[in-house]
């Protein structure tokens, strides 16, 4: 009977702490998933850094899209995003053809929605052949870079 009593109290302290533990993962599910996150590397395309915002407003007040991140007081001038080899070197083809020089940079980005956005871009990127529809794309790619990543 005593034997009884002992497995049957075990039996109740191990339920109650199953029911914390499970509680306690529902609970925090959401809260923890970003530790579970890698980081993810990814080509940026740069067109220049530049020390003064007129001399970068001259230089590239026709280039389009871009996104201009102002960094230890230096204007950087992103163009494109991208994971993928093959969009890099089909935005680094289009930039070549409109003449400008474009530097490739890579940088590790934490960022679940952004990831997600970015890869489906480069997704419709790929099958896309239009050099006008691939910089609308990628316009798209930049902006959710500036307002998820770059503040």
């Amino acid at each position: 009977m005593k034997k009884l009593k002992k497995n049957l109290l075990f039996l109740f302290i191990a339920v109650l702490l199953g029911a914390f533990v499970g509680d306690y993962i529902t609970t925090n599910y959401g809260k923890s998933i970003p530790v579970l996150n890698r980081n993810d590397s990814f080509y940026i395309l740069q067109e220049g850094v530049y020390n003064s915002e007129e001399q970068m407003q001259d230089n590239v007040k026709n280039l389009f899209p871009k996104i201009v991140i102002n960094r230890d007081n230096k204007y950087h001038v992103y163009v494109g995003i991208t994971k993928s080899e093959e969009v890099l070197e089909k935005l680094f083809n289009i930039y070549k053809d409109l003449g400008y020089t474009i530097y490739t940079k890579e940088e590790d980005i934490n960022n679940v929605e952004f990831i997600k956005l970015s890869t489906e871009l480069d997704e419709l990127i790929k099958t896309a052949s239009d050099n006008t529809e691939i910089l609308k794309i990628e316009e798209l790619v930049l902006s959710s870079y500036e307002q998820k990543i770059s503040k």
